[in-house]
């Protein structure tokens, strides 16, 4: 059962992790990992398998910690930040790096297959506690973030699904446009900016390392303003 979820963990090890210190020529800015690393952000939740955004928090000069979310029974070896470190409290300068799906070095912890997800959905809903407090009070007192997502992703979905019940402020979603050959791009693009905002939520249209572009030039210039 736990092959293909072997095999993803093969492939992603294969890729290598992104260049964080790109030249400026070739958008160095518009890396989302080292963008999102150079904010003052104390949590960063991740449904990504890898240690990425750990290691760009890291080459910030940042001390990072991971913690795994253990959404089935099988995982309760893994041991949490909060057990060993019983009075950490994620800041900035100690951020936390928390694996809503699984990281890679533990590969039945992967939310993968489509049965992976609905159990974790059902596990989540019946356990609330399965979530870190720090993990829960930051569902619902904080703005989100979503970068890196296709509408139809399974794990966009079940985070969206998990969100909302908790979800309290206004957040932002960064999704691909249609593609531009599409004839009805404009109606999809406006149907979309109509369901997610009745959810409070703002897209952007664009890459990930567009928004990222951007966001990292108003960063800069929003810090200078308080010189």
């Amino acid at each position: 059962p736990n092959a293909p979820k072997e095999d993803v963990v093969e492939i992603l090890r294969a890729a290598g992790p992104p260049k964080y210190n790109q030249p400026p020529q070739f958008g160095s800015s518009g890396e989302p990992h080292s963008v999102l690393a150079n904010l003052p952000l104390p949590i960063v939740i991740t449904t990504n398998y890898d240690d990425f955004m750990v290691r760009a928090l890291k080459w910030k000069l940042k001390d990072a910690r991971r913690e795994i979310c253990r959404w089935q029974d099988i995982l309760q070896h893994v041991e949490s930040i909060f057990e060993k470190e019983p009075g950490y409290k994620p800041t900035p300068a100690n951020p936390l790096v928390f694996h809503l799906h699984g990281a890679l070095d533990v590969s039945e912890s992967l939310v993968l297959t489509e049965d992976d997800y609905l159990t974790f959905l059902a596990n989540i809903a019946a356990k609330p506690d399965l979530l870190p407090e720090v993990v829960q009070q930051a569902f619902a007192a904080t703005s989100f973030l979503f970068i890196g997502y296709r509408l139809g992703d399974w794990n966009f979905r079940v985070l969206f699904q998990t969100l909302r019940a908790r979800q309290q402020f206004s957040s932002i979603v960064v999704l691909k446009p249609p593609d531009e050959t599409d004839p009805n791009r404009a109606a999809h693009q406006a149907y979309f900016e109509k369901f997610y905002g009745a959810l409070d939520m703002k897209i952007f249209w664009g890459t990930a390392r567009e928004f990222s572009s951007q966001l990292d030039e108003r960063w800069a210039s929003f810090e200078r303003t308080k010189k």
